[in-house]
C-alpha cells in the first residue's frame, strides 16, 4: 500500500500514451469542430485505410465493405452476437478468458459452453477433442489468440484443426478477438482469418486501438466480415451506441501512420516489463510462465486464488485478478498487468515479495511455488 493507495495491477490498461500524431489529430479534430454523427460504420478513409492493413497482413479479401469500426472491441463482439445469435443458442468461450465474454452472452441470454484450454510445449491450445464434441450444434466459437489472460499465441498447425471442426458444423460462426495482435513479445501471432479459406464467410475479426496504440479511453475498435454481416452488424452497432466518436476515429486513422517505431518502442517496453515481472514473481516463490504476448502474468498462488486476492488487496495493497473470474479453469491463478509504468511495477512486485516472504499467506501449495 502507498500513501496514495492501493497498487493497481488488475486492469488491462496500457502503461503508455498513442503516438503523437494520433493526439495531434484528435486536437486539430476539436478544435476544428467535428460535430454530429460519423457515419453507421465509420469514416470511410479509416475503413479504407484498415482494409489496406488486413489485406497486407492478413493476406484477406478486405475492401472498406469488409470493415466496420466499433466503440472498442468489445462492443464490437457484443454487437456481433447480438446480431448473428438468438437466445438459447449456444456459445463456445475459452476457459480461462476474458470475462467480459462471458457477461456479454449471459446478457443476451445465451448457452454458455466453455472449452478447455491446456497447458503443452506448444502453448496454451484447446482440448481438441472436447472442442469438437461441444461444438455440435453451436452458434459461436469464441477464438481468443493472443490470449487474455495467458498471453499464449496460436501456432499456424492449429488452425486447420480449428477450420475442420467449423466446417463440421454447417451453421457456426468464428468470432476471432485478436486485440492483442500486435504486441507479441516472442515469435509471430497465426492470426485465424488468413487460414479461412472457404470458410471466410463463416468468419468475423475484431481488432481494436487500445492496446496496441494505447488508446483504451478513445474506444475505437474495428471488425472483419463478410459485407452482409457488416452491414447487419453496423446496424445494431448504431442501436446500441450510434457512431464511434469522429475525433476518436481521426486520431486512430493517424495512429495508422504513425512510424512504425512507436510500436516497435512499446513490445520492447512490454517485453521489459514481462521479464521483470515474471522474474519477480518466480523470485516470491510463485510459479508463472513467460508470456509471450500482451499485458498479463498468470501466476499459480494455491488453491484458494479469491482469499488470496482479497488478502493481497487488504495486506499487501496490491490489486491483481482473480483467476476464478476468468473460468473454472483460472482456479488456483491471478492476473497481474505488467503493462505500467516501471515504478509501479516495481512497488508492486516489491510489496507482493514482501508479504509472501513473510508468510502471511501461508497456504500455497507445493505446485504454486
Amino acid at each position: 500500500m502507498t500513501a496514495a493507495g492501493p497498487i493497481d495491477l488488475s486492469i488491462g490498461d496500457p502503461g503508455y500514451g498513442p503516438p503523437p500524431e494520433a493526439v495531434a489529430a484528435a486536437a486539430r479534430a476539436v478544435v476544428r469542430g467535428v460535430g454530429g454523427y460519423a457515419p453507421r460504420g465509420g469514416l470511410a478513409g479509416l475503413r479504407r485505410d484498415l482494409a489496406d492493413r488486413l489485406r497486407a497482413r492478413h493476406t484477406v479479401a478486405a475492401t472498406p465493405e469488409h470493415v466496420m469500426i466499433t466503440s472498442g472491441a468489445s462492443l464490437g463482439i457484443f454487437a456481433t452476437l447480438a446480431t448473428l445469435c438468438r437466445p438459447g443458442d449456444r456459445i463456445l468461450l475459452p476457459d480461462p478468458g476474458f470475462p467480459l465474454y462471458r457477461l456479454a452472452a449471459t446478457m443476451l441470454r445465451l448457452r454458455v459452453v466453455p472449452y478447455p484450454l491446456e497447458r503443452s510445449t506448444t502453448g496454451y491450445q484447446p482440448d481438441w477433442a472436447a472442442l469438437e464434441e461441444l461444438a455440435a450444434g453451436a452458434r459461436v466459437l469464441l477464438w481468443n489468440y493472443p490470449s487474455n489472460p495467458l498471453g499464449a499465441v496460436c501456432l499456424p498447425e492449429w488452425l486447420p484443426r480449428l477450420f475442420a471442426i467449423v466446417d463440421r458444423v454447417p451453421d457456426l460462426v468464428l468470432l476471432c478477438d485478436e486485440v492483442y495482435e500486435d504486441l507479441c513479445l516472442d515469435g509471430a501471432h497465426a492470426g485465424a482469418a488468413a487460414a479461412a479459406g472457404e470458410l471466410a464467410d463463416r468468419t468475423v475479426s475484431v481488432f481494436s486501438f487500445s492496446k496496441s496504440f494505447g488508446m483504451a479511453a478513445w474506444r475505437v475498435g474495428y471488425l472483419h466480415a463478410q459485407p452482409e454481416w457488416v452491414t447487419r452488424i453496423a446496424r445494431s452497432h448504431w442501436g446500441m451506441a450510434m457512431s464511434t466518436s469522429t475525433a476518436a476515429q481521426l486520431a486512430a486513422r493517424a495512429a495508422l501512420h504513425a512510424p512504425a517505431t512507436y510500436l516497435a518502442e512499446q513490445r520492447a517496453f512490454l517485453r521489459a516489463n514481462r521479464d521483470h515481472a515474471v522474474a519477480g514473481l518466480r523470485a516470491a516463490g510463485l510459479h508463472c510462465d513467460t508470456p509471450a504476448a500482451g499485458f498479463f502474468a498468470w501466476p499459480q498462488v494455491g488453491p484458494d486464488a479469491p482469499v488470496f486476492t482479497e488478502r493481497c488487496a487488504d495486506e499487501a495493497g496490491v490489486l491483481v485478478s482473480c483467476g476464478d473470474d476468468f473460468g473454472s479453469s483460472g482456479r488456483g491463478h491471478v492476473r497481474l498487468n505488467y503493462a505500467v509504468p516501471r515504478e509501479r511495477l516495481d512497488a508492486g512486485l516489491t510489496a507482493l515479495a514482501g508479504w509472501l516472504g513473510a508468510g502471511a499467506f501461508g497456504s500455497l501449495t507445493a505446485e504454486a511455488r
